[in-house]
């Protein structure tokens, strides 16, 4: 399930074909362009995924795509640069985005409490628009409920996975730990709801298509959409199945995720986004863009979560960050302060492979971390 991942996993497993439609805009360097396909290509044969597509975006609007491998491989059909993904946790950022441009406008504050809106949870006074956007409220995620249920292919209202996790007791009292939690950007979709009267789907996709961006929320009614196919990859490169689904387009609906991961889109959609947000006043302002990462819950050394972000430092800075994973998908969404650039990856499986400590990790979106750090070192000459 969608879940926050920053360990570095390193694997070695079976490949598919690298294909070659990489591709940079006018004002984009040839150079730099030519280094980030092979980076690419390179990345499909290390990690053994099915497809893998990837998007950097300059502040001047110049971008370079990729895409290798296949997105199906029973129809052995090539990735492009226009293969959509399901994005899962990437989504949190618009939905924070969101919430964020209602507090600019007027019609919501960050610390308003949650009893505006669900006065039947518990602590409800106590718990704050903030800490459901930076995951400091203590409620628990409702992913292990629907896991025991079997249910994640089924069809849910927000209000009824919230009600999955309402008699749960806190994990912590609000505000003093933080606990990643699908059930926080459930809670925010419905106050979207409450404050603008309308669906979360269609405020989203309203306000995406007024910045240009092509990212997309689907209705309660609708499935995935055109998706690619997405795998689990469990080494050295054979494929296995989740949950009895060895093809996975089908494995979960959107609406066991929707504000909190079920949105759909491209890598170069996702980077489009991450500039919207990061990279200056599209969606709001300096103080509210920088609110997203000041003050942040500080997870280790080098890695923080923010108000729907997260920050991680390493040799070349600050990036700002989400990632995100649905079974059988992966994606990133990165953005560099210090340089204006934004990169986003995506791939059609997860992989299920040892940690780097020697324990066994889950299958899981770990491989993504190496792929935004290997592409970035390449679009930086390293």
């Amino acid at each position: 399930m969608p879940v926050l991942h920053v360990v570095l996993l390193m694997v070695a497993v079976g490949c598919s074909s690298p294909g070659d439609t990489d591709a940079a805009s006018p004002g984009f360097d040839a150079e730099v362009g030519a280094r980030l396909d092979a980076a690419l290509d390179d990345l499909l044969v290390e990690l053994g995924l099915p497809g893998l597509s990837a998007s950097v975006t300059l502040p001047d609007g110049a971008r370079w795509e990729g895409a290798t491998g296949v997105e199906d491989l029973a129809e052995a059909a090539p990735m492009t640069p226009d293969t959509r993904f399901k994005i899962g946790s990437v989504s949190k950022t618009v939905t924070a985005g969101l919430i964020l441009k209602r507090v600019e406008s007027g019609g919501l504050d960050l610390d308003d409490a949650l009893s505006r809106f669900r006065a039947d949870l518990e602590r409800a006074d106590e718990i704050t628009v903030r800490q459901l956007l930076g995951h400091t409220s203590g409620i628990p995620t409702y992913n292990d409920d629907l896991e025991a249920a079997g249910a994640w292919d089924q069809v849910f209202a927000l209000d009824d996975l919230v009600d999955l996790a309402a008699d749960e007791a806190l994990l912590f009292a609000p505000g003093e730990g933080w606990s990643y939690s699908n059930t926080n950007y459930v809670l925010l979709g419905l106050i979207l709801e409450e404050v603008d009267g309308a669906s979360w789907s269609s405020i989203t996709n309203r306000e995406l298509a007024d910045l240009g961006v092509g990212l997309d929320a689907r209705a309660p009614d609708e499935d995935w959409g055109e998706v690619c196919q997405g795998y689990l990859v469990a080494p050295p490169g054979e494929l296995t199945s989740y949950d009895g689904y060895t093809e996975m387009r089908d494995a979960i609906h959107h609406t066991t995720l929707d504000p909190a991961g079920g949105m759909v889109g491209t890598p170069t959609e996702m980077a489009a986004w991450g500039r919207a947000l990061w990279g200056g006043d599209a969606v709001v302002g300096a103080a509210l863009s920088d609110a997203m990462v000041q003050d942040a819950y500080v997870l280790s050394d080098t890695l923080a979560y923010g108000l729907g972000a997260a920050l991680r430092d390493d040799a070349y800075g600050t990036q700002i960050f989400h990632n995100g994973e649905v079974a059988g998908y992966a994606a990133w969404l990165g953005f560099r302060p210090d340089e204006g650039v934004a990169l986003a990856v995506a791939g059609n499986a997860w992989v299920d492979d040892d940690g780097p400590d020697g324990s066994t990790y889950s299958p899981t979106s770990h491989w993504t971390t190496v792929a935004s750090d290997r592409l970035w070192a390449a679009f930086k000459g390293d």
